[in-house]
């Protein structure tokens, strides 16, 4: 059926429970994110960190299979679930074997930092968020206290190459930002438009700034729009 929607497409089951066990926090596997056959990145204490295994590296072998630009959409499929997998990567000139099994691994959607500004009068916060899962907003709550544990004066929120993810989400965390009342977010369905505003005591006054690129998707267009329009960012 074609919904004459460009924005909405068919996904086969592989896909959906790969997005789902994304969207969940956490998936069973060695805790690397792939671009093409290089690791663009490797999750905090994941049996791919244990093993040695570094962002940048080139993955040239799995188990007895070689990988090239003509079949690196099948590493995931080629890593056994039920016993140790030998990855072999190219780093710089070296090649490199390592052993790793796999096992469920949590997903970090959130990472923070403070930025210090010249002067040193000033504590700039820093929340990157790569998706919106089931534990987004638990997570960046987290984060958001400590930095203001750390008297930031500002905050940036990094939304670049976040995709998007649970609707719920996105209130949960424009909540913590809005004076009650403040629009979140409105849908139009059967030509019906329902506003949905926030509902919480929580709000914060000082500047935000979020970063967006053209890889800023979905639920993170909402944050990014929300706090534009209804907080200043």
């Amino acid at each position: 059926v074609f919904l004459e929607d460009n924005y909405s497409i068919y996904l086969d089951k592989n896909v959906t429970d790969s997005l789902s066990e994304s969207l969940d926090g956490s998936y069973e596997g060695i805790g690397i994110v792939a671009m093409g056959n290089m690791v663009y990145q490797v999750y905090e204490g994941s049996p791919a960190e244990k093993a040695g295994i570094k962002a940048n590296d080139q993955i040239v072998k799995i188990n007895d299979t070689e990988i090239t630009v003509d079949n690196y959409d099948l590493i995931a499929e080629l890593l056994h679930k039920d016993k140790q997998n030998i990855v072999v990567v190219k780093r710089e000139d070296e090649e490199l074997t390592f052993k790793v099994k796999m096992s469920e691994v949590e997903i970090p959607s959130v990472s923070s930092d403070v930025i210090v500004s010249e002067d040193k009068t000033k504590n700039i916060g820093y929340l990157s968020l790569s998706s919106f899962s089931s534990h987004s907003f638990e997570d960046f709550e987290e984060e958001l206290l400590a930095l203001e544990e750390k008297e930031i004066n500002s905050l940036i929120i990094d939304l670049r190459d976040n995709t998007g993810g649970y609707l719920a989400a996105v209130t949960d965390i424009s909540s913590l930002f809005l004076k009650k009342g403040e629009v979140i977010y409105s849908l139009e369905n059967k030509n019906k438009i329902k506003v949905y505003k926030d509902e919480t005591k929580d709000s914060r006054e000082y500047n935000i700034v979020v970063l967006v690129n053209a890889n800023t998707a979905s639920a993170a267009e909402i944050l990014a729009s929300c706090l534009k329009d209804s907080y200043g960012a």
